[in-house]
């Protein structure tokens, strides 16, 4: 299944291990967080990004259309 992430931005340190997992679905804006890009992942990897987040930030948003 193809899935989307979502970053709750009050949580995010901006840490990039979830950019360092993945550049295309993450991107560390100027504002110091984490953006999702939009783009649908595969559900283990996506898993694999939350769980990388030390803050727990990032979360599967659900299926993606």
């Amino acid at each position: 299944m193809r899935v989307l992430i979502t970053i709750n931005p009050s949580t995010c340190m901006g840490i990039g291990k979830c950019e360092e997992i993945d550049e295309h679905a993450v991107n560390l804006g100027d504002d110091g967080i984490a953006h999702p890009t939009g783009i649908a992942l595969d559900e283990d990897h996506a898993r694999k990004i939350c769980e990388a987040c030390p803050t727990s930030s990032i979360s599967i948003a659900g299926p993606a259309e």
